[in-house]
């Protein structure tokens, strides 16, 4: 009753080795306290620390509720950005590339490799927007239904690309 804990995952695609890496992360909030923990020292949040020090901003205003959703709006917005770079990069170019079903089968895994792990968060943040805790104040819940509707559009965006994968595959198999 004193904190909320929160777990989320992020991921990037490795361009050099072409394959997703995923990473969990953990927020502690408290009263007057909010506590990150990460597996390695990826810098995720470097925009939120920029508002930090731009000390007329939302964020330095409000609470620790609100700082731990805009951690979690950056990651949202990762994972759409990250999802861009293995479907336009990754999809796309295997569909053109000599090895098309060799190429179409590993995005095909790494897409559901990041829906197995993206999926959940749309729990976090039902879970969010539903705990009633005297830990969240009022004004934050209109911004983490915000949130929640970007995690439903990261998941479409998974969907989308995981499809183009499979109809390629079904195309070329076809041929």
């Amino acid at each position: 009753s004193d904190h909320l804990y929160i777990i989320a995952k992020s991921f990037y695609f490795g361009k050099e080795d072409g394959i997703v890496h995923m990473e969990q992360l953990s927020f502690i909030v408290g009263s007057h306290y909010l506590i990150t923990i990460q597996e390695t020292d990826t810098d995720y949040f470097k925009d939120v620390k920029k508002r930090l020090y731009d000390g007329k901003t939302r964020i330095r205003s409000f609470g620790t509720d609100y700082l731990c959703y805009a951690l979690l709006d950056t990651l949202v917005d990762s994972y759409i950005i990250n999802l861009e770079l293995v479907g336009l990069g990754g999809v796309d170019n295997a569909i053109r590339d000599a090895k098309v079903v060799e190429d179409l089968y590993h995005y095909k895994t790494e897409l559901s490799y990041i829906r197995k792990n993206v999926r959940p968060f749309k729990e976090v943040t039902t879970r969010f927007i539903n705990c009633d805790s005297p830990l969240v104040n009022q004004n934050t819940y209109t911004y983490l239904h915000d949130l929640d509707d970007l995690v439903v559009q990261a998941q479409e965006a998974i969907e989308i690309y995981y499809s183009m994968v499979s109809d390629q595959i079904n195309l070329y198999q076809t041929n």
